[in-house]
């Protein structure tokens, strides 16, 4: 996830129908903001995110997956026990083609080992 941040990964059925993210290291860095957008190639299809691993620290780390936008109304795990933690769980868009995944950490000095997310494309 970290090689990845700021980048747009597009997902189609052919060449990439699904693909993981995790981080290079073994803990995630302090004060890091990390925005990874996946999309779908057509405007049909929408992304599936399950979230296989998860070892986040729950005192301002938090992973926040959107609905084709950054928005408070396009969060897709509202619930915060589904930001932090270690809760496995999965999320579809519903509404577009896009899903953006954020990863946000601060500087207290509590870490864990991140997060493994796998994401693929899903026709509605």
């Amino acid at each position: 996830m970290d090689k990845n941040c700021g980048k747009t990964i597009t997902m189609n059925g052919d060449k990439l129908p699904g693909t993981f993210f995790s981080f290079s290291s073994g803990t995630y860095a302090e004060n890091l903001n990390c925005t990874l957008t996946i999309k779908a190639s057509t405007l049909n299809q929408r992304i599936i995110v399950v979230i296989d691993k998860m070892d986040i620290a729950c005192n301002g780390d938090r992973l926040v997956v959107y609905d084709g936008k950054i928005d408070q109304e396009a969060i897709l795990n509202k619930n915060q026990s589904q930001q932090c933690g270690r809760s496995k769980y999965y999320l579809r868009t519903g509404i577009s083609n896009t899903a953006i995944i954020q990863f946000i950490s601060n500087t207290d000095g509590k870490d864990g080992s991140g997060f493994m997310i796998l994401v693929a494309i899903n026709f509605r």
